[in-house]
């Protein structure tokens, strides 16, 4: 192992981009055996690299972290780069879920989007303009699924709950997400899995089924002339529980709409009642459509 301790020094107009692989405009260091490191009376200025520029360590060995907070002895100046970190950085720390929640609920047929960033160890957001570390996948299995040869995962012969076929997944029972890397990197993930409970369809809604039995939820279609678009009305289905035929669902008017289309305004008529009483007057005020 080794301690390296860097005294009264200055880096400065320095830039990046050939041996470090763009990184570190000052310092760059990717040395698992490094135990420690301390920077004493040292000044980074106007030094510039892809990401860190002015210094970039790796994520090999956690003990090799500069103390760059420390502002006593590190100063830094007009330091810049295009990635992260325009004083100091290191590689892919960190993948964020950003909902941050590994417990949802939605209904079959409803669209969960799985969005991530990707943070150094400093918590600074990694802007991969170069596609650098396009290498980094991620891959999400369901860790309940049956792997078969048929790709289903059911419990009778009838109702198929899993469907999983190369990027493409379709669910009709809860499931459970596991994330994971397909490379060696030292990344971690703020949250690794996903549990998802699968909600019956509203009563409001229809529940639809495909040519495998997979089924999910559709809001009742109307006819084109039904004021869906406008706020004038709502569409109710009708008929067959397991058909969406916009000819046969309701197209029914909210209030103060009325008409073929709901293109009519309904009015609210006035009037007043005037009661005497030991010579009080009281008023009564009706209201009603007409």
């Amino acid at each position: 192992s080794l301690n390296l301790n860097i005294e009264s020094s200055i880096f400065e107009d320095n830039e990046s981009s050939n041996g470090a692989e763009y990184f570190g405009g000052g310092i760059y260091s990717d040395f698992v055996g490094l135990k420690s490191s301390k920077l004493n009376n040292v000044e980074f200025t106007k030094n510039y690299a892809y990401a860190g520029g002015a210094l970039y360590t790796t994520n090999n060995n956690e003990e090799t972290m500069f103390n760059v907070y420390d502002k006593e002895n590190v100063i830094f100046n007009n330091n810049t780069s295009e990635s992260h970190g325009n004083n100091y950085a290191t590689g892919p720390y960190m993948i964020n879920l950003m909902s941050e929640v590994n417990q949802v609920s939605i209904t079959s047929g409803e669209l969960y989007p799985l969005k991530f960033n990707i943070v150094d160890e400093y918590n600074q957001l990694i802007y991969d303009y170069y596609k650098y570390y396009s290498s980094i996948y991620i891959s999400v299995e369901n860790y309940d699924y049956n792997n078969e040869e048929d790709s289903y995962y059911n419990n009778n012969d009838d109702i198929h709950e899993n469907k999983m076929t190369g990027n493409i997944c379709i669910f009709s029972k809860d499931f459970n997400l596991k994330f994971s890397l397909d490379n060696k990197m030292n990344i971690n993930f703020n949250v690794d899995n996903v549990n998802v409970t699968i909600k019956d369809c509203k009563d409001d809604y229809i529940k639809m089924y495909d040519k495998n039995n997979f089924y999910h939820c559709e809001s009742p279609l109307c006819n084109d002339e039904c004021p869906l678009k406008e706020k004038r009305a709502i569409c109710i289905k009708k008929g067959s529980e397991f058909t969406n035929n916009k000819y046969s669902n309701e197209c029914k008017c909210l209030d103060g709409w009325n008409g073929n289309n709901c293109n009519e305004k309904e009015f609210a008529k006035y009037d007043k009642t005037i009661l005497y009483s030991n010579g009080y007057i009281a008023y009564i005020n009706h209201f009603y459509y007409k």
